[in-house]
């Protein structure tokens, strides 16, 4: 479709469903396309409150218009334009967009591992981003969502690109994966242990990764001079820290114990970019008594697995107010994702990576 097409199309689509009596037609709003997505252009004075309810009503009309040719990024926030011109249509609605929509990687391990880009993850042919930026990662999802899937393909990933560690309460798919992986660091309960048991090896764990971030922060700033220097200048390894069903390691535990666990998640999360120590987290629910918000609001990669609606995505996604959102179809492993590295706008379909066969 020519780009005027598109734009006539869209604007006949807004007319007919917008909950406002304003219009195209009446002049009181124009769209313009760009490179990198839609604006929506008001001529005032206009009937139209220009709020979030309706920027995300616009999102919601566009999204499911423009799909699949586009996919429509769903921004936390309004996302504003300053225009040149009359003061009347001097600010537009900017609503980010890609062309076409991502498609799932599938293959075996080797390759999707060579499908992989130097200090870049992909989750899909269409998303990627730099660890460096994106750091830390949160999959949250319900049993038989695909989480054990995705959290698989981050294992195989990180362990390529440096040091993995894996705590792994239920020593369960992880642990058996990591078995077969020498280098990899695994922390597992003994035999009859309960979770009390397992929890000091664990804080231990977390304790030994917080030090090698004052150490390194220690060498950033009495061997080099650059100001903004972190841990690949001093060639330094990544180490990605993973723990796997945070929440079977929060459960009937004194509170004392379980706000030491959480402090020590807390500053490896605030600490851990410049020193190069990345957490990999997943649970069913990122509820408050098992992931805080100070946490989770350092998680630069959150990853929502099935069913998406106002109670499944009101930890993880508290901004999402419609669960009218076009997901990828193909069984396990589909949801949404955000990545907050600069590079990315807002929430985004997502169907993680299909792993073939056993290697």
């Amino acid at each position: 479709m020519q780009s005027n097409q598109l734009i006539r199309y869209l604007e006949e689509v807004l007319n007919q469903s917008l909950s406002s009596e304003e219009s195209s037609i009446k002049q009181s709003f124009k769209l313009y396309l760009g490179d990198n997505g839609v604006e929506f252009r008001p001529r005032l004075p206009s009937s139209l409150i220009m709020d979030s309810n309706l920027y995300f009503e616009i999102y919601d009309i566009l999204s499911f218009a423009l799909y699949p040719e586009y996919t429509l990024i769903r921004p936390a926030s309004i996302l504003f334009k300053i225009n040149d011109g009359p003061l009347e249509t001097a600010r537009s609605f900017f609503f980010p967009w890609k062309i076409g929509q991502s498609k799932r990687l599938i293959g075996t391990v080797s390759e999707l591992l060579a499908s992989q880009s130097p200090n870049r993850i992909s989750v899909m042919d269409g998303i990627e981003y730099d660890f460096n930026k994106g750091v830390h990662v949160v999959i949250t999802g319900p049993t038989g969502s695909g989480k054990t899937q995705a959290l698989r393909f981050f294992l195989e990933v990180t362990h390529k690109l440096g040091q993995l560690i894996l705590i792994d309460p239920k020593k369960s798919d992880g642990a058996r994966w990591a078995k077969k992986h020498a280098d990899v660091s695994l922390v597992v309960p003994n035999k009859g242990d309960r979770p009390e048991d397992l929890l000091p090896r664990v804080t231990e764990t977390l304790s030994n990764a917080l030090q090698i971030i004052n150490e390194r922060q220690d060498a950033l700033y009495t061997d080099t001079d650059k100001v903004s220097a972190n841990y690949l200048d001093l060639g330094f390894e990544p180490i990605f820290l993973c723990i796997d069903e945070v929440a079977s390691l929060c459960i009937g535990l004194k509170k004392s114990l379980l706000n030491d666990f959480h402090s020590l998640l807390l500053q490896i999360s605030l600490l851990g970019r410049e020193a190069g120590i990345f957490l990999i987290l997943s649970l069913q629910e990122a509820r408050h008594d098992l992931l805080p918000v100070a946490v989770r609001s350092q998680m630069g990669v959150r990853i929502l697995l099935g069913r998406i609606d106002k109670n499944s995505a009101q930890y993880l996604f508290p901004e999402l107010h419609s669960s009218d959102f076009p997901l990828p179809s193909g069984g396990k492993g589909t949801g949404i994702i955000s990545i907050n590295d600069g590079e990315h706008f807002g929430i985004e379909p997502v169907a993680m990576p299909t792993i073939i066969g056993e290697e």
